[in-house]
């Protein structure tokens, strides 16, 4: 009896040596590539995002310890978090599991009519005239760290790309970056501290969004020649994750930061973690 192997393996040992040998051929991206096609999906979010809205649950923890490591103090505050137009609006709804004192509610109130009698029914020109609009510090900490990927950051460093990675999942780029030898721009002490920061970024392969960063800071940074502070560590983590339609949402955040103030030394450790993501109709007032 002769045994003959079927046609659709010949068939599929055939299309599996072809796929294979031409991804063998494809070139690997380099690290400049990789990151020029990180931000220009970046910029192109703002506009992906004009008509978009959702919303989501953000808990925050903060932890104060001392010298030796030991939590002095926590606080652990809940946000409902409301995205329209590609900003952040932060409401405030527990301090430790309880409802927040009257005195934050009504600030909060006054916040939120005053930034509703200023938008119009178009999300994109209220997009527009946020650019010069006064923001809470809770809606700038969430914008600057979702902008992890910009011209004008990522040109202060040298990126090396190492091997790839799976993250959640899905295939991504792994990069280490470091930065550029020479005179970095210093205009604030922002910059300062963004010229001495390293660390290692996972590029998503298929849609080079950040899925996650590992940040660290390299030397210690003084603030006035060390006589108001100086920050001594900076350690930073954060993910990214993928919805089901397609949108990219942050996750996760940690951090530990150790330093000075004046005289009282500080050490710091926080935890965000974001839950609960909703979209909602897109357009309309809220």
């Amino acid at each position: 009896m002769k045994f003959g192997i079927p046609w659709w393996c010949l068939a599929a040992g055939l299309v599996c040596a072809v796929v294979g040998r031409t991804r063998a051929e494809e070139p690997a991206l380099p690290a400049e590539e990789i990151i020029r096609r990180t931000v220009e999906r970046s910029e192109s979010a703002d506009e992906r995002e004009a008509r978009m809205r959702y919303s989501f649950h953000k808990r925050v923890v903060t932890e104060q310890m001392d010298g030796k490591g030991k939590v002095t103090e926590r606080k652990e505050k809940l946000y409902d978090v409301l995205v329209r137009a590609g900003v952040p609006k932060e409401t405030l709804v527990q301090i430790d599991g309880k409802t927040p004192p009257p005195k934050v509610l009504r600030k909060q109130a006054e916040r939120d009519a005053a930034e509703r009698a200023s938008y119009s029914t178009d999300p994109a020109k209220d997009k527009e005239k946020d650019k010069g609009r006064p923001r809470d510090k809770h809606a700038k900490k969430q914008e600057h760290a979702e902008k992890l990927a910009t011209e004008e950051l990522t040109a202060r460093f040298h990126f090396t790309r190492r091997a790839d990675e799976v993250v959640a999942g899905r295939p991504t780029f792994v990069l280490d970056f470091e930065p550029k030898p020479g005179k970095l721009p210093e205009k604030e002490l922002t910059d300062r501290f963004l010229n001495h920061m390293a660390g290692r970024v996972w590029i998503d392969a298929a849609e080079f969004e950040v899925a996650r960063a590992d940040i660290r800071l390299l030397r210690e940074i003084t603030v006035w020649g060390g006589v108001l502070g100086k920050l001594r560590r900076c350690d930073f983590t954060f993910t990214q994750a993928r919805e089901p339609d397609g949108l990219w949402v942050e996750n996760l955040s940690t951090g530990v930061f150790e330093g000075r103030k004046l005289l009282d030394t500080l050490a710091v450790r926080f935890r965000s973690e974001a839950t609960d993501y909703q979209r909602l109709p897109d357009g309309g007032n809220d």
